[in-house]
């Protein structure tokens, strides 16, 4: 049987035995002291107050989902937090990104990666946005396979999905 703690007081758990590190996990820190048979006391009421002093950051969103081309299909990507985002198409030859790669990391490691960039006024923030996004940066694996600059996105995913 695993290690189990107990909550006290009237914050969470409310007494009840829960799993090792179940207060952590709602955002307590600490053991206040050891029980007997090895249990752990938190005492996560107080550890709970603790933290509302704090401020608390909402995880960043992350989403993958499959799409459809004509040439087959391909993985989008979106990551977002407070302030910012990138978006990627991922295919079996390579990828379609938007302005946080970089083409001379993906030369260095002989990528296939072409890249879009938004505007503050036009962010690129899902993958479907980099469907009508003109490439600006195409690496030497990505040209290698027939990607161009000035295609749209969707275009240039066509033509990783089309590479042999």
């Amino acid at each position: 049987m695993g290690r189990r703690a107990v909550a006290v007081g009237s914050g969470l758990g409310g007494g009840r035995e829960m799993p090792a590190g179940a207060c952590r996990a709602a955002g307590v820190w600490g053991m206040e002291a050891r029980g007997r048979r090895g249990r752990i006391k938190e005492d996560c009421s107080r550890r709970r107050q603790l933290s509302r002093r704090s401020p608390i950051m909402a995880l960043p969103h992350s989403e993958n989902r499959t799409l459809e081309f004509d040439g087959g299909q391909a993985i989008g990507t979106t990551h977002q937090w407070p302030g910012g985002q990138y978006c990627a198409i991922h295919t079996a030859n390579g990828l379609v990104g938007c302005g946080i790669y970089d083409i001379r990391s993906a030369n260095e490691f002989s990528l296939a990666v072409a890249i879009a960039r938004g505007t503050p006024a036009k962010p690129l923030r899902e993958p479907e946005d980099l469907f009508d996004a003109k490439i600006l940066e195409v690496s030497n694996a990505a040209e290698a396979l027939g990607v161009k600059t000035g295609m749209t996105g969707r275009e240039a995913v066509e033509t990783l999905l089309a590479a042999k």
